[in-house]
């Protein structure tokens, strides 16, 4: 049950639905495609979890299939969705790109370089860590793919 702060007693949030958004309550919501798909997504995942209320459950299907009804132009896009329910589709999080030098991957990035930004890749396995790329360079592969970026000197 939703716990409602006393300021705003739930007959005050009924009246407030109601004056804004009429008597259905409904909302309209426009999303660009991959939006849409990262919040069925999202929805699915929801929906794997074992304590979802069955109402709520009800409720993400039905925005889903809203959804897929605007989106789902092709097969293809259409069978993407129906994947999105199946866990065995689902491609673990530790299988995505690493770094050869220091294992950091798409889920885990190391910081770059002094300012703790996150890395990010300059090839398939290689991050933007100065000491990885240092290595990559040193190894030969790097020469005339990367090039490291430079600060202007101040005055």
């Amino acid at each position: 049950m939703v716990q409602h702060r006393s300021d705003q007693p739930a007959d005050q949030v009924a009246h407030d639905v109601m004056q804004h958004f009429g008597p259905d309550g409904r909302v309209t919501i426009e999303l660009d495609f991959m939006r849409a798909m990262s919040l069925i997504g999202t929805l699915q995942l929801a929906l794997r979890h074992p304590t979802l209320p069955a109402q709520i459950a009800t409720h993400a299907h039905e925005i889903i299939g809203v959804i897929k009804e605007q989106i789902a132009v092709t097969d293809a896009i259409a069978e993407l969705i129906e994947l999105g329910f199946d866990p065995n589709a689902d491609v673990p999080a530790n299988e995505g790109q690493r770094c050869m030098y220091c294992g950091c991957s798409e889920f885990n990035a190391c910081p770059d370089d002094g300012t703790g930004h996150p890395c990010h890749w300059v090839a398939a396995n290689v991050c933007s860590n100065p000491s990885c790329v240092a290595k990559w360079v040193n190894d030969g592969a790097g020469e005339e793919i990367y090039s490291a970026p430079h600060r202007e000197q101040q005055s």
